[in-house]
């Protein structure tokens, strides 16, 4: 369950792909590093559901999900990224974690 209700849905951008690619899905990374306009609620709020999402994909690519689970995260995807070419830079994204040396 989440700790913090949504306000509005989050539409992956390229913009959003790079920034979390500079800070490696990292938040408090971002909130070291970028500028005021990223260290906004919003955008960090997008940062955080896309870690989320990417660790999701992942655990679909493991293929230790059910399928009635996976079809749940390619909705979500398409959902965010409803752009094709977003959604597969989106698929390619490592969660943080798998970076942080935690398995």
């Amino acid at each position: 369950m989440r700790w913090f209700k949504r306000s509005k849905a989050v539409i992956v951008t390229d913009y959003l792909i790079q920034l979390y690619k500079r800070v490696g899905g990292d938040v408090d990374h971002l909130q070291r590093i970028g500028s005021r306009k990223e260290k906004r609620a919003e955008v960090q709020t997008a940062i955080v559901e896309m870690e989320e999402l990417a660790a999701e994909l992942q655990l679909v690519r493991s293929g230790k999900v059910s399928e009635e689970y996976a079809k749940r995260i390619e909705k979500k995807l398409r959902d965010m990224c409803p752009d094709e070419q977003i959604a597969e830079e989106m698929r390619q994204l490592s969660p943080f974690w798998t970076r942080s040396g935690e398995s």
